[in-house]
């Protein structure tokens, strides 16, 4: 839609704006780009005014399915909210709702499936527009079901997104890690390594007492070698 003119894409988005949002949504499947001057001539605001329009948009990039090409639109639309729009959606009580999108993404990204890797680049857009802090610790415990699901199908993109925003992390949420007899070793060795999650935090007895056999042997073995690595910065 470059060559169209600017006051017949204004005229357009004001006289049809859920027209407009359909031809916007239909790119997210096929990778179109005429969204984005859609969206640049004020297809943003249209929809962020009318609730069933942004329910419609939801719907289709988070909620009743994830589109493989729609976490540009997503992005482009939660950057150009107004700040107290913005505030709207991620507050406290929008996201207690069952039916909020990122209740429905954080679920479909504990998932390995290729669906499960889109609806995680969409997480971590949520993320990065202000989901965090407070809220997204809030979000994590309410949904930790889906964080143990992660954790049995050793989900480890999952949780190196979750665990390096969660401020602090629940010891509940580290005991599933623990706990899996599948895949604890890895994911362990794999968030100590990266620095996600500090060694202390799995040999926190709290959490060590859970710990499957294979995520046991792991941690004395890196406790007993990081006890070691001071004696050889000695010599």
């Amino acid at each position: 839609m470059s060559n169209v003119p600017s006051d017949t894409l204004n005229y357009f988005i004001q006289t049809s704006p859920g027209g407009s949002l359909e031809v916007a949504l239909a790119c997210a499947a096929d990778a179109q780009p005429h969204w984005q001057a859609l969206f640049e001539h004020g297809l943003i605001g249209a929809v962020a005014d009318d609730p069933r329009l942004e329910r419609r948009l939801f719907n289709h990039l988070c909620i009743d399915a994830v589109q493989i090409h729609g976490n540009p639109l997503l992005r482009a639309y939660l950057a150009g909210l107004s700040p107290k729009h913005g505030d709207r959606i991620f507050s406290d009580s929008a996201l207690q709702d069952k039916n909020h999108p990122v209740n429905h993404v954080f679920s479909k990204a504990a998932f390995t499936t290729p669906g499960g890797a889109l609806a995680r680049e969409l997480l971590a857009t949520f993320i990065a527009a202000g989901l965090q802090g407070k809220i997204l610790h809030a979000l994590a415990m309410r949904r930790h079901k889906d964080v143990l699901r992660a954790c049995s199908f050793g989900n480890q993109a999952f949780l190196d997104l979750l665990f390096a925003y969660l401020q602090l992390i629940p010891i509940e949420l580290l005991i599933y890690v623990v706990a899996d007899e599948t895949h604890s070793s890895t994911l362990v060795a794999n968030l100590v390594v990266a620095g996600a999650v500090p060694l202390t935090d799995f040999t926190n007895p709290k959490v060590h007492r859970f710990a499957s056999e294979k995520a046991l042997s792991l941690l004395h073995a890196m406790a007993a070698r990081a006890s070691r690595q001071p004696e050889r910065a000695i010599y």
